[in-house]
């Protein structure tokens, strides 16, 4: 028998304060040690919510959003217990589409509940009013933005790569890819760095031209040279690559990179195609990988990785 401590907070709609609630313990006869129980633990904890929200009639909306917390909470703890971390690529199509408008809060309770340590996101849009700062929260504190199109239709609106992370960046970076034929959409790569339990990582987010075949092959070439020339040796790569073909990375795979979405996984909803990756460098492994449905939130679901260290 296992027990659950499930901290929970509630809204005071007058006051605008939140306040804590007495902790509810729930048990369990399942032990969650691998990475096939992390459905049942997310059942298991909805259920859980469901009660709460019964109990706390009035407040459903914020309890909902405290809880995806808890949800993502325990399986980012499970997996640092288990010397792993999850790593997540989400197209939010709305955050480019909508810009202020955007579900952001649906966006937020996706991420959360995913329980990734760091996601790679494209199709963000800017504003001045609206700016990446609002997609951080105390679950996912740290953010770094580079743009690739500069406007996406008129100023002051940008679009680019995000990278929201509950780990600290010791160094960020990323540019621009070489200037596009004409009719072309200019891309970027977004690169951060950050060290956990000793070790360094590197993390590129991407997000590949759909334009042409030709176009994206060049961007592929160039993106591989960025990364071999990296020195940092676990290496991460997320993104909406718009091919679900590995055979169009050839490099990467001679190199002995992996491709965790080899058309497992349905990411992008209009054509059913796996075309959201998690690529990582040789001495990382897999343990367990899945999606995160979006709903209408997004036109692509979120994909996630769990991955351990050769050497841990």
């Amino acid at each position: 028998m296992v027990n659950r401590t499930i901290q929970i907070r509630r809204k005071n709609k007058e006051t605008n304060i939140w306040e804590n609630l007495d902790p509810i313990t729930k048990s369990s006869n399942v032990i969650h040690e691998s990475g096939e129980n992390t459905q049942e633990k997310m059942t298991l904890v909805e259920q859980d919510v469901q009660q709460i929200n019964t109990t706390l009639s009035g407040f459903s909306d914020d309890i909902n959003y405290i809880s995806t917390q808890q949800i993502g909470g325990e399986i980012r703890e499970e997996n640092h217990i288990n010397n792993r971390l999850r790593f997540a690529t989400f197209n939010y199509k709305y955050g480019s589409n909508h810009f202020e408008n955007a579900p952001l809060l649906e966006a937020q309770k996706i991420m959360e509940k995913s329980g990734a340590d760091i996601i790679g996101m494209q199709e963000i849009g800017t504003t001045y009013y609206f700016d990446t700062k609002k997609y951080t929260t105390n679950f996912f504190p740290y953010h770094h933005f580079i743009e690739s199109i500069i406007p996406i239709s008129l100023p002051p609106r940008s679009y680019g790569n995000l990278t929201v992370s509950s780990l600290a960046f010791t160094q960020v970076g990323g540019e621009l890819f070489t200037n596009p034929p004409a009719g072309i959409e200019q891309r970027s790569y977004n690169r951060t760095e950050f060290t956990h339990k000793g070790h360094t990582y590197a993390f590129y987010t991407i997000h590949l031209p759909h334009e042409s075949v030709e176009a994206r092959n060049e961007v592929i070439d160039e993106l591989f040279l960025i990364v071999q020339a990296d020195t940092v040796a676990n290496k991460i790569i997320v993104g909406d690559l718009n091919t679900r073909w590995i055979s169009d990375f050839d490099a990467f795979t001679n190199a002995g990179y992996i491709f965790h979405n080899d058309n497992e996984y349905a990411t992008f909803k209009p054509s059913g195609e796996s075309i959201d990756n998690v690529i990582t460098s040789s001495n990382l492994i897999a343990f367990n990988k899945g999606i995160i449905e979006t709903g209408d939130t997004s036109d692509h679901n979120l994909f996630y990785v769990d991955v351990t260290m050769l050497t841990e």
